[in-house]
């Protein structure tokens, strides 16, 4: 019996960014941008990635110039203390930081800095400030049922 080995991360990771390279999705005029989520990601690899990333997914990211950037997301263990960072490192950003739910996210960013179009810097700004607006919404949208509740009564 023949059974598939599953491949490392990084192996995972360039898989996609060729796969999408090479799709229809990116053959128009405009910039793209790759997001993986990957649910199964420990948070230690994420970190791990931006620490000591692996030089080929630069290098394959790069074999793609359409590609502004990939954004590697992994949600954290259900309530894993979290600290709340945004550590820019060359053409990379770490991104670490809690959800209203009690859940949490880790990413890294990696800008393509051989891409055709410039990487779109509100991307990392929305991914940081993404906590903080998410609760808001959750709060506006409570207040408001909190209010047609009580204008019922």
């Amino acid at each position: 019996m023949h059974v598939r080995s599953q491949l490392p991360k990084k192996e995972k990771i360039i898989h996609k960014i060729k796969e999408k390279g090479r799709s229809n999705q990116l053959q128009g005029q405009g910039p793209g941008l790759l997001v993986i989520y990957d649910r199964y990601l420990p948070s230690e690899e994420v970190r791990d990635l931006f620490e000591v990333p692996p030089d080929n997914v630069g290098v394959v990211l790069a074999t793609f110039p359409v590609l502004t950037g990939l954004v590697l997301v992994a949600p954290s263990m259900p309530f894993q203390k979290l600290s709340e960072e945004v550590i820019p490192r060359g053409h990379r950003v770490y991104l670490e930081h809690t959800l209203p739910d009690a859940e949490g996210e880790h990413s890294v960013v990696w800008k393509n800095r051989c891409a055709d179009f410039p990487f779109p810097e509100a991307i990392s700004g929305a991914l940081a400030s993404f906590p903080d607006n998410l609760s808001r919404l959750v709060a506006s949208s409570n207040s408001r049922g909190m209010k047609k509740a009580e204008d019922s009564i």
